[in-house]
């Protein structure tokens, strides 16, 4: 009977050793495990998809042959095939990082899927690796040090983010395929994002993108959520300078395989003194995020895979400044849908709806004026993209389509008097577009290896504001030209890009030039802006024609992936020239204490620039060594202002085992700005250069089932006593975290 038992044993575990293999996937060169590997017998049925952890387990048909095939496949790595014989004793799999041979210039990381529509350009894309568990406080915290970035902090602690020497205005923020950016004034601010959350950030460089609309003059920072998880619950308290404190609980559960579900809180707060006073400034930010992800079937990867996703976030601000007298409460909501697969028979959809409501309401002294300044939006946003293909092209077609409602209110009472006046401003501001995007690409012949692409677009966009509500007075149109009636702008745009890709022996060359028009609408707050007397500046004039920006930009990257052993794993080197000619150009100006905007425009400006990059990975990866220079002439300070055109930035990223470090220095060149005085003339304000030094230092540790990691964080090592309004901007900061999963 005992070996009766014995024998049905081995039978069992030779019955379940014979239908299914299971292990873990990792980098060969970084020994870190790979997520969304897909695993499938070749000529077998089903297949297998790695999780967070790198962890697999494949169904295998009984009667499989041990000759059979399988096949470990990810867009980021060189696809192995193994004999099942061998998997089935095969506990780990190594993947050997492949050289990317996209269609634009990556910098770090793998290519956006969806840039793989768009025409070529310069993209860096951060991974959750480079900037998890490092210490930083927000988005904006992190892209400061970045290459071709400046982050502009005001006294409420809104960060906003400008590129290549352009505005904030020029800068469209994406989350999750959203748009971010405020329907008044076209801007939006990093701080509200909870950079713990992400998968990863994409910056995309330049203005000859067609899918992201027309506003994108500089760039688009594309920001990717991370919806599955390696944990169920996740824990982190932030803490350091200016009092500050920062926490956050992450829950995330999967059920099944095919339904994802994420919650985040998170509250922070802090309070920054002045230098002359005991007066301080104080900040208060709560959020809630929540993702859902359903995957119709889990084992479809790229293309083929059909997902419908729902995102909802609500982020309250809210800032109190007791010497000047001033409050701000801010509240943001989205709700988004967004669905990735086909309908019916037709293939390759993306179809994302959203609703993004914003509250901001602004209270302050100016002079004898207390101004309460209100506004409220609701934008409703449809994008729709079908792709087609062939086997040697592509044609993506997209429609976009926005309606929002825009109520503005600006009161003013004279603190003395008691009399009061008021602004209001009531309107629809309705958008559509439309997109048409063609690559073709061929051999390039001779016994080459490598492709030649071709790629060109078409944009068609129209906007209309409608106001509501009664007409405003005459003294009010009399200052506010714009302000009543309704008005439609219209603008069609073609760009055109040529890529070549080559491959010789361990070395990768990509190449690109690329050239088109990119048109820009007035927005909401700019009706708002009251036209300068062209006889204070003969040279500008004052209409609300849109801004024109034509850009022509030229890109090359260099890599090569050294052989297994080596001391160095691999390098890259990145260039890229770029010239933008603005027509048209609106500058907005504020004269001393007036809450009221002024604005001209200047027939032509002139932004042009040169980015080069160096990166080095050693050790199998454990050492990233990275060196970047952006050099830029920018024609008008006042319609760029306080913008640097010099930045050189240097880092070091270490990790070993459980521990990382990354260490970055960064230096820029003066800002200098034009601003206008109370006669019209200008004045001229710099900001000195300055340099400074940013560490990181990371620990992991691990107890049962929690793990947890301890962060310490310094920014600004190098003392630096430069102010602005009496606040420093410059000074040392010192963070801790603590961070604990299950």
């Amino acid at each position: 009977m005992i070996k009766f038992f014995w024998l049905g044993g081995l039978l069992l575990m030779q019955a379940l050793w014979a239908q299914s293999i299971s292990g873990v996937v990792l980098n060969r060169q970084s020994g870190k495990a790979i997520a969304d590997v897909n695993i499938y017998l070749i000529n077998g049925h089903g297949g297998a998809v790695t999780d967070a952890r790198g962890n697999f387990r494949l169904e295998v048909p009984p009667g499989s042959a041990d000759e059979s095939i399988v096949v470990f496949d990810h867009i980021s790595y060189d696809t192995l095939h193994v004999a099942l014989k061998k998997a089935r004793v095969t506990r780990v799999f190594y993947l050997r990082p492949k050289i990317l041979k996209s269609g634009g210039i990556v910098v770090e990381g793998k290519k956006p899927a969806d840039m793989e529509q768009d025409l070529p350009v310069a993209i860096n894309t951060l991974q959750a690796r480079s900037f998890e568990g490092k210490g930083y406080i927000d988005v904006g915290d992190l892209l400061r040090t970045e290459q071709s970035i400046q982050i502009d902090e005001n006294q409420s602690g809104k960060k906003t983010i400008s590129m290549r020497g352009g505005n904030a205005d020029d800068v469209i923020v994406f989350y999750n395929g959203i748009r971010m950016n405020s329907n008044y004034d076209n801007g939006f601010d990093l701080g509200l994002l909870n950079i713990e959350d992400l998968q990863q950030i994409e910056v995309i460089k330049g203005s000859n993108t067609a899918l992201y609309g027309a506003e994108a003059f500089s760039g688009v920072i594309n920001l990717v959520p991370r919806v599955r998880r390696d944990h169920q619950l996740r824990f982190i308290q932030k803490f350091g300078s200016y009092n500050s404190g920062d926490w956050s609980l992450n829950l995330n559960h999967t059920f099944a395989g095919r339904l994802h579900l994420s919650y985040n809180l998170r509250r922070a707060a802090s309070q920054k003194s002045y230098t002359d006073s005991d007066d301080a400034l104080e900040n208060e930010i709560t959020q809630h995020t929540a993702h859902a992800l359903y995957m119709f079937n889990p084992q479809d990867k790229g293309d083929a895979a059909n997902t419908l996703s729902a995102m909802f976030i609500d982020t309250r601000l809210g800032y109190s400044n007791i010497r000047i007298l001033e409050g701000l409460n801010d509240r943001n909501r989205i709700y988004s849908l967004r669905y990735r697969g086909d309908l019916g028979p037709t293939r390759n959809w993306l179809i994302t709806a959203s609703l993004q409501q914003l509250q901001s309401q602004h209270d302050i002294l100016l002079l004898k004026d207390v101004l309460n300044r209100t506004i409220n939006s609701a934008s409703y946003r449809l994008d729709a993209r079908k792709t087609f293909k062939g086997s040697n092209w592509r044609l993506i077609g997209a429609y976009q389509a926005e309606q929002s409602n825009v109520l503005f209110e600006d009161g003013r009472q004279d603190s003395l008097s008691g009399a009061r006046s008021s602004l209001r401003l009531d309107l629809i501001r309705v958008k559509q577009g439309g997109v048409i995007i063609s690559h073709f690409n061929s051999p390039v012949g001779n016994g080459l290896p490598g492709t030649i692409q071709v790629d060109g677009s078409y944009r068609y966009d129209r906007v209309s504001d409608i106001p509501r509500g009664a007409p405003p007075d005459s003294l009010t149109r009399a200052l506010y030209p714009a302000i009543g009636g309704n008005r439609t702008w219209s603008e069609s745009t073609f760009k055109v890009a040529v890529r070549l890709g080559m491959t010789s022996g361990a070395y990768s060359y990509n190449a690109y030039v690329n050239t088109g028009l990119n048109a820009r609408f007035p927005t909401v707050a700019s009706r708002l802006s009251q036209p300068i007397s062209p006889g204070v500046n003969p040279l500008a004039g004052a209409n609300r024609d849109p801004e024109k920006n034509r850009s022509t930009e030229l890109g090359f990257q260099m890599e090569r992936g050294e052989p297994n052993g080596s001391l160095i794993d691999r390098w890259k080197i990145n260039l890229s020239y770029f010239k933008n000619l603005y027509q048209n150009k609106i500058r907005n100006f504020r004269v001393g204490f007036s809450s009221r905007a002024l604005y001209d425009n200047i027939p032509t400006a002139s932004i042009n620039g040169l980015e080069l990059s160096a990166l080095l990975w050693l050790f199998r990866e454990r050492l990233r060594l990275e060196g970047t220079l952006a050099d830029y002439d920018i024609s008008e300070k006042a319609a760029f202002p306080l913008k640097s055109d010099f930045k050189l930035t240097a880092g070091a990223f270490f990790r070993w085992r459980d521990f990382g470090a990354q260490i970055r220095w960064f230096s820029a060149n003066e800002q200098v700005g034009w601003f206008r005085g109370q006669d019209g003339s200008f004045s001229e304000l710099r900001l000195k250069p300055f340099s400074n030094v940013n560490l990181h230092l990371s620990q992991k540790l691990s107890l049962w089932h929690i793990r947890s990691r301890l962060i310490l964080s310094a920014q600004n090592l190098i003392s630096d006593k430069t102010e602005l309004n009496g606040l420093a901007i410059r000074d040392r900061r010192f963070y801790m975290a603590l961070e604990l999963k299950y």
